[in-house]
């Protein structure tokens, strides 16, 4: 599971990452020189870069500027005293790679020998060049030294031509992102061009390779700590305008939630069920479009929406000034419309509704579950907005306590996603202890610029500077956080009563409806006739065929009171046809299925599984082969009058591949469980058995000795969560695979696991499930006397059955007689002399 998240996790960042390239607006560039050549003027960080390469032996060459659509930047090309090398530069800031600075040679055929510094990731996976390269510096003398030592390559060139060389080719660079297929052409001549969607899957890819080496902090004249603050407002500054500057692409936006929607329904489907998948996607899209549609009212800019799988959706923009009342509303506008969309649906369908009535379900609780006052669910940025935004230092306090009920949540559910999310949050508490402290220091009432400056001086104070990039996102969310204006006390009272009231609201609802009695209303809603008919059907569906004939006698009767379309009548052919002299014949059983109609009690897959099933025990007393002919040959009649209901067939289908692996063909039977599986994978009828034929694989592993095989089908199939469920048989089984393979003390614990249940009112539960398995494991362990103690104190009734004869043939589930034997062994070492004497009589 950790894996999965960190693969997730990387794939968040590198969707991330395409995206804001797919939305940055590519320009022609145009190099231009000041007049007379002259200097221009530089700020001091500027100006000590300048000095830094003198000292490392270059000179000015030239003086100009780099013009990108409406924004220019000072710029310059100097030579180096080896008459090889030449550094331009182009005072864009930024935070990874301090100011652009390119090292430079000609070669002899004039081309230009071009070494950057980490921004190969980029240049690369727009217009890939073979003669240029990426030094990945920490400094400009680790970037020279990297230049360096391609100049084999390079000859001395006049400072002019390779001038002229040099800014041609930096003008020609958007030429070659056209010529490469790199850009998004645009429609007219003042718009700016766009990365297309593989030219930015290369750079983000290339940026997830190298994104160690950016982290790096970048050391440089205009970073010392003399010029470092002003820097970094630059950088700040230069940050601003590009988000301000990005394209909105409406396209691309609708294009990543739809890709990101499909990508949550697939994995949604994979490890549920499809129907309740798209249930869930439809339920957070109208809870995050309720949050995008308030923030629209509200003046927010560039919303973006999109799925994270098994985490859920989000949608993104850019805030204005609101106040604490605009923020609940955004905040309730997600969660209020599901939740009182489920609330109706559950007051408004019948109970028989089932499946509208689980998606019923799921919209109240997911929205509920937003609601938590926790961060950094809705819920609890509302109470955080109400109560924390005037103390920052009470806002973490309420983020660890956040953090502890996440932690608590985990553990009470046993779900390795929210614990995933609590690790996340745990990550994360150093970056909200130094948003407190920013938060703190901030002043009102002041100029952006200057306002960055404090929050800067503030963040360094303490003598220990965070890396640029992270100090500009602290800062960044920090004046987000800003953007909600501090809350009259009114507004806070109005946002908490308003949360308990939804809080209270919601509880009366489910109070009155899923966990109300509803069952009754069901039971009223039958007609006169049918409460007869069923008081008759209840004592009369068991009795023994050939005995009293009244209650065949008096069903009939009531059945004549009954609709033409009752299913009611079923019920009463598949009971009368079950009461003729040697059972149900085949020939009703075909009618009954042909008809396509179900009963009240008997359903038409319960018809093919009860006939299935008196053909398939009887067969297990036959030898291997003659077995496996009588079973095809059942379920191929199965398959032709309802090729529909796979579940009804899937015990016989197992206990055909078992034949066919005791008849000497263990690779044919392997394969059919595969088949098997992904079918009932597949089937609408069938999840509910697919643990059934998860468990069938991983027996047959373990029948042939093969324990890691078993455990790591196990471990990887979708029902993986079942195995630490108390008292679930796959528990079981991953206990026995366990054992198998030698991991004893995994063994042991994996068993105490699985033979308790779980009660209602959460305590220890007397009596264990299965406690032979759990003493079988605990005397191979060498752990007799505890085994001894467990069964004496158990009185486990296997006892009784166990000790007295050997299990026949079809007590055992498929390939699990190992486990039936040791269970035998266990029983007639451990079981008291009581249930002996008891089996014996």
């Amino acid at each position: 599971m950790l894996l999965i998240a960190w693969a997730g996790f990387q794939a968040i960042i590198f969707v991330s990452m395409a995206v804001r390239l797919l939305r940055v607006p590519v320009w022609p560039v145009r190099m231009q020189a000041t007049d007379g050549g002259a200097a221009p003027d530089l700020t001091a960080d500027q100006s000590a870069l300048l000095e830094e390469l003198r000292e490392l032996g270059f000179e000015p060459a030239w003086h100009g500027r780099q013009i990108a659509g409406a924004h220019a930047w000072p710029a310059a090309v100097l030579r180096h005293a080896d008459g090889l090398t030449f550094a331009s530069v182009t005072f864009n800031p930024n935070a990874l790679t301090g100011y652009t600075v390119v090292m430079c040679g000609i070669a002899a055929d004039g081309q230009v020998l071009s070494t950057t510094n980490r921004l190969g990731w980029f240049t690369q996976g727009c217009a890939p060049e073979p003669r240029q390269a990426d030094a990945y510096a920490d400094n400009p003398a680790q970037h020279l030294d990297a230049h360096r030592a391609r100049l084999a390559q390079a000859v001395p060139v006049d400072a002019d031509r390779a001038v002229a060389l040099i800014l041609r080719g930096m003008e020609e660079s958007h030429a070659r992102m056209r010529a490469a297929g790199s850009l998004r052409i645009a429609h007219g001549p003042d718009q700016p061009d766009h990365l297309t969607f593989i030219a930015a899957a290369r750079c983000a890819l290339g940026f997830m390779r190298v994104r160690r080496r950016l982290t790096r902090p970048y050391a440089c004249a205009a970073t010392a700590p003399a010029h470092r603050r002003a820097f970094f407002i630059a950088c700040f500054a230069e940050l601003e305008r590009q988000e301000a500057d990005k394209a909105a692409r409406p396209n691309l936006k609708t294009g990543l939630l739809f890709v990101s929607m499909a990508a949550a329904l697939l994995l949604w489907t994979w490890a549920f069920d499809w129907r309740q998948a798209v249930a869930l996607v439809l339920i957070l899209l109208i809870h995050e479009c309720g949050h995008a549609l308030a923030m629209r009212a509200f003046g927010w800019k560039d919303l973006t929406m999109f799925f994270i799988p098994f985490i859920g959706a989000i949608v993104t923009g850019r805030p204005r000034p609101t106040t604490t009342w605009q923020q609940a509303v955004v905040l309730l506008a997600g969660p209020l419309p599901g939740l009182l969309a489920g609330i109706a649906m559950l007051f408004l369908l019948p109970a028989s509704q089932g499946f509208w009535t689980t998606v019923a379900t799921m919209a109240v609780f997911v929205n509920l579950f937003n609601l938590l006052p926790v961060t950094p669910l809705d819920g609890g940025r509302l109470v955080e907005a109400a109560l924390f935004s005037r103390w920052p230092r009470a806002r973490v306090a309420f983020f660890i306590g956040s953090v502890a009920a996440f932690l608590a949540l985990a553990l009470w559910l046993e779900s390795k996603p929210v614990l995933i999310i609590t690790l996340f949050l745990v990550i994360s508490l150093p970056g909200q202890l130094r948003m407190a402290r920013l938060q703190a220091a901030w002043l009102d009432e002041v100029e952006p610029a200057a306002q960055v400056g404090h929050l800067y001086d503030a963040a360094t104070r303490s003598g220990r500077v965070p890396a640029l990039a992270a100090l500009m996102m602290l800062i960044r969310n920090v004046i987000q956080l800003q953007h909600v204006r501090r809350p009259r006390l009114a507004e806070s009272l109005a946002s908490i009563a308003l949360l308990v009231l939804v809080w209270a609201g919601s509880g009366y609802a489910l109070t009155q409806t899923v966990f109300a009695d509803r069952p009754k209303t069901v039971a009223d809603a039958r007609s006169p006739a049918q409460r007869a008919f069923d008081r008759i059907w209840d004592g009369a569906e068991f009795d023994e065929p050939g005995g009293d004939d009244a209650p065949r006698q008096r069903l009939e009767e009531a059945a004549r009171a009954l609709p033409p379309d009752d299913p009611r009548h079923v019920d009463l052919q598949v009971w009368l046809a079950q009461r003729r002299e040697g059972g149900m014949p085949r020939e009703e059983v075909e009618r009954l299925l042909q008809g396509g109609l179900d009963g009240r009690a008997w359903k038409r897959s319960d018809m093919l599984r009860e006939h299935l099933d008196g053909i398939t025990y009887p067969a297990l007393l036959l030898p291997p082969a003659e077995r496996a002919t009588r079973l095809r040959e059942a379920l191929a009649w199965a398959e032709g009058i309802a090729p529909a209901l796979l579940a009804p067939t899937i015990d016989t289908r197992l206990r055909l591949a078992e034949a066919i692996d005791e008849a000497g063909d263990p690779g044919k039977a392997e394969t059919m469980l595969g088949e098997l599986r992904t079918r009932a994978a597949g089937a609408d009828d069938c999840r509910c058995e697919l643990s059934r034929v998860i468990r069938a694989q991983a027996w047959f592993h373990l029948h042939h000795g093969n324990a890691v095989r078993a455990i790591a089908l196990l471990e990887d199939a979708p029902t993986a969560g079942e195995m630490r469920a108390p008292g679930g048989r796959l528990a079981l089984d991953y206990g026995w695979a366990l054992l198998a393979a030698g991991r004893h003390d995994a063994a042991v614990e994996q068993m105490r696991i699985a033979t308790r249940t779980r009660r209602a009112d959460g305590a220890e539960p007397a009596k264990l499930r299965q406690a032979l398995d759990l003493a079988h494991v605990l005397r191979t362990v060498q752990r007799d006397d505890e085994a001894r103690r467990l069964v004496e104190q158990q009185r486990p009734w296997e006892c009784a059955y166990a000790r007295s004869i050997e299990a026949p043939a079809f007590a055992s589930a498929p390939w699990e007689q190992t486990r039936d034997r040791a269970r035998n062994e266990t029983a007639r070492a451990l079981c008291p002399p009581l249930a002996m004497s008891a089996a014996g009589r």
